[in-house]
């Protein structure tokens, strides 16, 4: 093992590209590539401070060139106010976006004043949370690295010059530097010949956003002029400002050699593939951040009798994901996170070992009461790679991981492959995320009989196009051998793979519509490979929406698979698998909505349609369904009707 500490540049990026319905301009269609790539090269070795870049536009989204521009200060707080609706009022924390907004601060408003300063807006008015309006606020802190460097979050007064340059012949400006490196605050930026100025809000986190004639600012402006229905004459596209300060950063490499822990809120990077050996344990506390390296391709490889302990908070998770700035992020940036043990796998004979996806060495044996540790409350993006085809590394790899291991409360988002993969094992799960992952979201083969409960897998067409496969929220194969003898649950002690999945919401989105088709997009639940009547799998009280089919069972020669299937709500007609087992009654055709399927900020809540259950789970199908590790519920799907939203604060959607 290799453990050093160095001092390199990390910056907290944050941008927002305004569209047409914010800056009444026309879609941007030139390619930003080049402005972006000189970006990412003038980021490297630059002095602590505020950076900001972007393409400077009119309204009708021409570039403007050679144009001054300069950025002032109006005395305020980034705290806004935007008028709602009444089911939306309310405070939510360091977002501005379109509605719905996706971050609430629930705390009340006692609490909120704490993070924003009283709620007074700037016409002598009070925004109670009982008003049709949003209070959107920053409540992010500075860190300490950044404020040793100087940064501040102090208030920059009225009229103050903070930044100005000059735009290039494309409209362009680059890493422009604040000579005040202050955060947590709203400016104005005047362009050179336009008849009315914008507002900038930048968060102490890096954020930003250009503010509209909507936003009502809480601070210390009291002639709010800028409050008129015109529209404006310029805009900013590809806005960015970042926050830059040096930050002491570990780098781990190479193979473990005794235990090592990974504090609370500590960063730290992979550089290239970390093995955890046997008698080996990993422990990173709540708030850590792990970066994947690019080059060499960072990961995670957690061998047999190794273990990772990954224990963050609903409020504080611990997040794995790419060392790039962000913005810049790509599925595929780093490799992921393997977790193999002594669980039993039936690849090549069940109990067997067998060499794992992804070039990562043998995995299984016997034991599928082994643990490999503990996940939860963990965010895993931008992960997984491709070493040829078929044989991938994943956002979270499970290969034969015994039911002692813990896997809870984790997301998977923006894999270049599958989301959640198992081959063998017999881990259980609960409260499962699985977004925007090019392939599957959820993935198992070689005889996994674990149990799932509580799943979202969400996907996105824009991503699984670009994949080369068809893409499913569960794709389940008996064996890869292409056949496979019998179930591999007791006590027949197969060579199929037949997990359990209870309470699974599969969505398929485009935009801010459930989608009917789209490339590469298949059923929701998919079974092949184990022979003509072997059943792969049994899935029960759930909801599929948007995808091609609900359950899908495939009758290709040599690739033959039946599954078990009750209670399922579904937009997509019948239930139903070819010489498949119905455990139950079905909804089938069902007019099921869910709150918002838009993949940037989801809400999987039902709002209508049939979600009530013909019967409790664990009556479904006699005792098939009746496993010791289920909730007996009696609903369909990851959450009921006016549920808890229980992947609010340590779930993230990011494009980028």
């Amino acid at each position: 093992m290799k453990i050093k500490t160095k001092q390199i540049g990390v910056f907290l990026l944050g941008f927002a590209m305004m569209l047409g319905g914010l800056t009444n301009c026309k879609e941007k269609k030139e390619d930003n590539s080049l402005l972006l790539a000189a970006i990412l090269y003038l980021n490297q070795g630059r002095a602590p401070g505020v950076y900001i870049s972007g393409i400077l536009v009119d309204e009708n989204n021409q570039p403007m060139a050679n144009r001054t521009v300069t950025i002032k200060g109006r005395g305020e707080t980034p705290s806004v106010v935007r008028t709602g609706d009444a089911t939306n009022s309310g405070y939510y924390k360091n977002v501005l976006s379109n509605t719905p907004f996706s971050t609430r601060y629930t705390a009340g408003e006692a609490a909120i004043a704490t993070q924003c300063g009283a709620i007074t807006g700037t016409y002598g008015a009070t925004y109670p949370l009982t008003t049709n309006r949003r209070v959107i606020c920053d409540t992010s802190t500075l860190a300490e690295e950044a404020k040793n460097a100087g940064i501040l979050d102090s208030l920059v007064g009225s009229g103050e010059v903070v930044a100005q340059f000059t735009t290039n012949a494309e409209g362009a400006f680059v890493s422009q530097k604040f000579t005040l490196p202050n955060t947590g605050n709203t400016y104005t930026v005047e362009v050179e010949g336009a008849a009315r100025n914008r507002r900038l809000r930048v968060a102490r986190s890096g954020t930003s956003s250009l503010l509209t004639q909507s936003d009502i600012i809480l601070g210390t402006n009291a002639t709010p002029n800028e409050e008129v229905s015109t529209k404006y004459s310029f805009s900013i596209f590809n806005l960015i400002v970042e926050v830059e300060y040096p930050r002491p950063t570990r780098t781990l490499e190479g193979t473990l050699t005794s235990n090592v822990v990974i504090g609370p809120n500590e960063q730290v990077i992979l550089q290239g593939t970390v093995i955890v050996p046997n008698g080996v344990t990993l422990s990173i506390g709540e708030g850590a951040k792990v970066f994947g390296s690019v080059s060499p391709g960072g990961a995670l490889l957690v061998k047999q009798g190794g273990k990772l302990e990954a224990i963050g908070t609903a409020t504080n998770p611990v997040v794995f994901s790419s060392e790039k700035a962000v913005g810049q992020r790509q599925p595929g940036d780093w490799q992921g996170i393997i977790l193999q043990g002594n669980g039993i796998q039936t690849f090549g004979g069940r109990g067997s070992s067998a060499i794992g996806e992804g070039d990562v060495g043998s995995f299984g044996g016997n034991n599928n009461a082994d643990s490999s540790g503990t996940l939860r409350y963990v965010r895993i993006e931008f992960a997984g790679a491709p070493f040829s085809p078929g044989n991938e590394r994943n956002c979270l790899s499970l290969m034969g991981v015994g039911s002692g291991t813990t896997v809870e409360y984790v997301q998977c988002h923006r894999g270049f492959d599958d989301g959640f993969e198992w081959w063998g094992g017999a881990v259980d799960h609960k409260y499962l995320v699985s977004t925007a992952n090019r392939d599957d979201q959820l993935d198992f083969t070689d005889g996994y009989i674990g149990r799932v409960q509580y799943a979202i897998a969400h996907m996105d067409i824009n991503a699984v196009s670009s994949n080369d496969d068809t893409s499913r929220c569960v794709e389940g194969d008996g064996s890869t051998s292409n056949s496979c003898a019998s179930t591999g649950r007791t006590p027949t002690n197969g060579n199929c793979a037949d997990p359990w999945f209870a309470n699974l919401t599969c969505v398929a989105s485009n935009g801010n519509a459930v989608a009917t088709s789209g490339t590469n997009l298949g059923p929701g639940w998919f079974v092949r490979r184990s022979g003509t009547t072997i059943p792969v799998g049994s899935i029960s009280h759930s909801v599929v929406v948007g995808t091609t089919a609900a359950v899908s069972c495939n009758t290709g020669a040599g690739q033959e698979a039946v599954t078990k299937f009750g209670d399922i709500t579904t937009t997509l007609g019948s239930v139903a698998c070819a010489g498949g087992t119905a455990l139950g009654g079905n909804s089938a055709s069902d007019a099921i909505t869910l709150t918002n399927v838009n993949i940037t900020a989801p809400d999987w809540t039902p709002t209508a349609g049939t979600i009530a259950a013909t019967g409790n789970l664990k009556t479904v199908g006699g005792a098939e369904m009746n496993q010791a590790a289920f909730d007996d519920t009696n609903y369909r799907g990851a959450i009921n009707t006016g549920g808890t939203k229980w992947w609010d604060g340590w779930t993230s959607f990011p494009a980028n």
